[in-house]
């Protein structure tokens, strides 16, 4: 393809000044091009965040993998979309142009986006997400290199003034897209039920495959209004050649013609201008080494701290529940209102007070913040594990001492250990045993229902490594009537809350135990009881949603009379037709619940009583507020500074590949987070939050050295963040 080709078809040069001060006079003082190319970017951002805020829920909740396998594959793939901004920046620079390039890749994301929303219907194995993944990666890798370029484009050269305002308008796009698919893309897939599951993943991946569609969309139509810079020498082989050639005469004349950097000794062969563009991108490379870590804290959003949502209490009122997914949306809403506070405030101030606070300083900050961030991370999450059970130590059982009557009940083992438990309640304590076979007294004392103490002897054998559970009772308050059962000692390797319905020996008739989601509706579990059975235990119900359930007992026949009963959480029982109906109890994560169904006394009316074997989640989902807040102030003052800082810095014709490096230090900073969770270094996560924490301090440090010695090769241009202060004022 020659030059002359290239002009035509690729390249509307610039007009020329009155034409570009006409056009920057327009539209909020940006030229129409730029409008397109942010609403581009925001349906894109939609898209991509939309299917990213799922797909760790997906991976663990839907596709059932492990954790640690999850965040890496979550990880891998984030790696790689940024990984591929060299391959759209290359394809951009040297062949195609940027907005072809574009037009390419973002049908590629397209395709990609469909495959994951069909995949999941339903999804059989990994083979067709990590097929779609791959897609997506390779498309917003190409967009993420091209698109805040070509929009820099777009701005007039005696318009620099608005380079800043274009980048932290284009920012404010991608949040606005990222905030409305954070909100709108969990509520599909955990409200929505399709495929004969509770949740609609296909839905949920499908509403950004249509968004990215939008975006191609909006891409083509802007086109007549688009400056095109023309494709200049394929820059990345020169490059290439360049530092061969440095090298090559490095070895053959460092002892004769000592010179004192490399890029010197090709001096002979390449113009002294392309090589001080060389310099500039070199020092901008070893300028960003540090970077990854700050990426590797900011992306862990994403995963580790959606998996620490979900270990909390998302319910902040009847019926409204953030779920863990959506709370990045905070993240999203505060950069959104805080962009504008720093523009128009806190900048002007700063400058004001300190004139040389320069955009590395800036971003020295924000890698701060970032860092307090994890901080405030490892102390909410030291809190979580405080309230979880210690673990069960190998040839150990751990026995508690569950109560479905309302006198107290003591247990004794030997002489050696008591547990207590009050009326409908699980024993505050609990005793750690070795394995084996033990004896064991149960004891009622005298109480407003009884008026002599009742006893009996049992023998149980414990279950290793379980939470071994005996749940007593005292029929027509005169016989102890007792039952056993084990759970794991987590209530469910996801996270979710588990039920078991247990009835009583005394129990005559046929039964039907109905539970469901208030909220939703969704039946979460339907148990028939036949009467005159020994003993009877459903298995685990593993319930999918946190937040409110009702249940009912169905019978032919129930008295016309229904005791008022009131449970842990005030569920109070009452009578509605023949159905035995319960006010919604609150099920948090995590939490182990017993329904009890036994008969009542003196009305002999068969009632259902909540027992909680486990607490779940008692830490509200807003303390990661803290730490969202910091980790925000450090994306504005470290992502928005830094894409500006690139575009500005690059030499022309290597903007795209400055933009690169960029999004290459986000990709290694995945891979760091990739690489710590397949090693395992450490039992607890607060600990590997505070790793990274320390971790960001250091690299801090080495970044704000580096900075310090950075020289600025555009200094005059940079002079106009002042001009900006002075244009707000």
């Amino acid at each position: 393809m020659d030059t002359d080709s290239n002009h035509n078809e690729e390249s509307k040069l610039i007009k020329d000044d009155n034409e570009d001060e006409e056009r920057c006079s327009s539209c909020f003082h940006f030229p129409r091009a730029v409008y397109f190319i942010i609403i581009t970017e925001l349906c894109e951002r939609f898209s991509y965040y939309g299917m990213r805020t799922i797909l760790i829920l997906y991976l663990t909740q839907h596709l059932l993998l492990k954790e640690s396998n999850a965040v890496s594959i979550y990880h891998m793939f984030v790696s790689l979309c940024y990984f591929t901004t060299i391959i759209g920046s290359f394809i951009s620079d040297n062949y195609l142009g940027k907005y072809r390039t574009l037009v390419i890749l973002c049908s590629l994301y397209t395709l990609g986006s469909t495959l994951m929303s069909l995949t999941s219907i339903p999804a059989i194995n990994l083979s067709g997400p990590i097929i779609s993944l791959l897609l997506i990666a390779f498309g917003t890798g190409g967009v993420k290199a091209c698109v805040g370029p070509l929009g820099g484009d777009q701005i007039p050269a005696h318009k620099k003034v608005l380079l800043d305002s274009y980048f932290s308008m284009f920012y404010f796009g991608i949040n606005l897209g990222a905030l409305a698919s954070t909100i709108l893309t969990p509520i599909l897939r955990a409200n929505v039920a399709c495929n004969g599951t509770d949740d609609c993943y296909p839905l949920a991946f499908g509403i950004p495959a249509i968004l990215m569609g939008v975006a191609l969309l909006i891409l083509l139509l802007g086109h007549k209004f688009y400056v095109h810079v023309p494709i200049r020498d394929s820059i990345y082989m020169k490059t290439i050649s360049c530092f061969i050639t440095a090298v090559k005469n490095w070895y053959r004349e460092r002892h004769n013609s000592p010179k004192k950097e490399l890029l010197e000794y090709a001096s002979s062969e390449y113009d002294a201008a392309f090589i001080n563009d060389l310099r500039t991108i070199l020092r901008i490379a070893i300028l960003y080494l540090p970077l990854p870590v700050y990426w590797a804290l900011y992306e862990q959003m994403g995963s580790r701290w959606t998996l620490q949502a979900a270990q909390m209490d998302g319910e902040l009122a009847n019926n409204l529940v953030i779920l863990p997914d959506q709370m990045s949306i905070l993240n999203v809403i505060m950069v959104i209102v805080l962009i504008p506070i720093f523009d128009s405030c806190i900048y002007p101030i700063s400058y004001n007070i300190s004139p040389k606070l320069r955009p590395l300083r800036r971003m020295t900050i924000g890698i701060a913040f970032t860092c307090l961030s994890f901080f405030a991370a490892f102390a909410l999450q030291k809190q979580i594990e405080a309230r979880q059970p210690l673990p069960i130590n190998v040839g150990n059982s751990r026995l508690f001492l569950v109560n479905s009557h309302p006198c107290e009940v003591q247990m004794t083992i030997g002489n050696a250990y008591t547990l207590v438990s009050g009326g409908y309640k699980i024993s505050q304590s609990s005793i750690d045993l070795p394995d084996g076979t033990y004896n064991i007294q149960l004891k009622y004392a005298k109480c407003n229902l009884i008026n002599q103490e009742i006893s009996t002897l049992i023998s149980i054998n414990l279950v290793p490594k379980r939470n071994n559970y005996i749940l007593s009772n005292l029929e027509n308050n005169q016989k102890i009537s007792v039952q056993t059962f084990h759970a794991f000692q987590k209530s469910n390797p996801k996270g979710h809350p588990l039920a078991k319905l247990v009835a009583s020996t005394a129990l005559l008739n046929k039964y039907q135990f109905i539970i469901k989601h208030s909220t939703t509706g969704v039946l979460a579990a339907s148990v028939t009881v036949e009467g005159n059975q020994s003993v009877f235990q459903s298995d685990w119900i593993t319930l999918m949603k946190t937040g409110r359930y009702i249940w009912n007992v169905k019978s032919p026949v129930l008295p016309p009379n229904v005791p008022s009963n009131t449970s842990k959480w005030d569920g109070v029982l009452s009578l509605n037709g023949n159905n035995l109906e319960v006010n919604p109890i609150r099920i948090t994560s995590s939490e182990v619940i017993i329904f009890y169904m036994m008969l009542s006394n003196p009305e002999q009316t068969v009632i259902t009583i909540p027992l909680l074997l486990n607490n779940g989640s008692t830490i509200s989902i807003m303390w990661q507020f803290p730490q969202y807040l910091l980790i925000s102030i450090g994306e504005i003052l470290v992502s928005i500074t830094g894409l500006s800082f690139s575009y500005d810095q690059a030499p022309d014709g290597m903007k795209s590949l400055v933009n690169a490096f960029w999004y290459l230090s986000n990709a290694f900073g995945n891979i760091i987070v990739m690489v710590v969770a397949k090693m395992d270094l450490v039992e607890k996560q607060s600990w590997e939050y505070l790793i990274f924490a320390i971790l960001c301090i250091v690299f801090n440090v080495i970044f704000a050295g580096l900075a310090y010695y950075y020289r600025m090769s555009k200094k005059e241009t940079y002079d106009r963040m002042q001009e900006l202060t002075e244009h707000v004022e």
